[in-house]
């Protein structure tokens, strides 16, 4: 198989650990890849699809990234006039370096999507997405539903049925190792 690396899902305190359970196969494993991608999909079939739809605009952009790399800096030891060791230090210097690689990803809840227009032009002039950005709509059932099944990719806006933008809190639910939301 591909996999090649594996670890524990359940954490033992050694003190209290029976060394036949530490013995134990890992129960999880993983593989090493180039990428990894999550797909969102519609709930909605073809059929109920229409133009005043409500559904998620996921928009995603590369930001520029300032990241300071340094030069190495040298001492040099010389004598005083005493004959005591006489440091002198060369400055480091920091340069800055612009690096496009940083993605973003922001998700806009649309009650409407003939309310599109508000969506693009609050993500534009706060957020600094652009028109050649990748931006998609994706019709859903409602805001619930969505959040329920891609708790990762909660609305951060809302454009209500009249248009207006609404910056939304995370929504956030906890659920336990079975998969309950406490």
């Amino acid at each position: 198989t591909n996999t090649i690396g594996s670890f524990r899902h359940s954490f033992i305190h050694p003190a209290s650990a029976h060394l036949s359970i530490l013995l134990q196969q890992p129960t999880m494993r993983f593989i090493v890849v180039d990428h990894s991608a999550f797909t969102f999909e519609t709930d909605l079939p073809p059929s109920a699809r229409k133009m005043d739809q409500s559904g998620i605009l996921h928009a995603r952009r590369f930001a520029p990234s300032t990241i300071a790399q340094k030069e190495s800096g040298t001492t040099n030891a010389n004598k005083n006039e005493d004959n005591s060791p006489k440091k002198t230090t060369k400055k480091t210097k920091a340069k800055a370096k612009i690096i496009n690689n940083r993605e973003e990803h922001i998700f806009v809840w649309i009650a409407n999507s003939l309310h599109m227009e508000s969506a693009m032009t609050h993500l534009e002039r706060n957020h600094g997405f652009m028109n050649d950005n990748y931006i998609v709509f994706i019709p859903y059932s409602n805001r619930q539903n969505w959040v329920d099944r891609y708790p990762h990719a909660a609305p951060a806006l809302e454009v209500d049925e009249t248009g207006r933008c609404v910056v939304q809190p995370p929504m956030q639910k906890r659920h336990d190792d079975d998969g309950n939301v406490d």
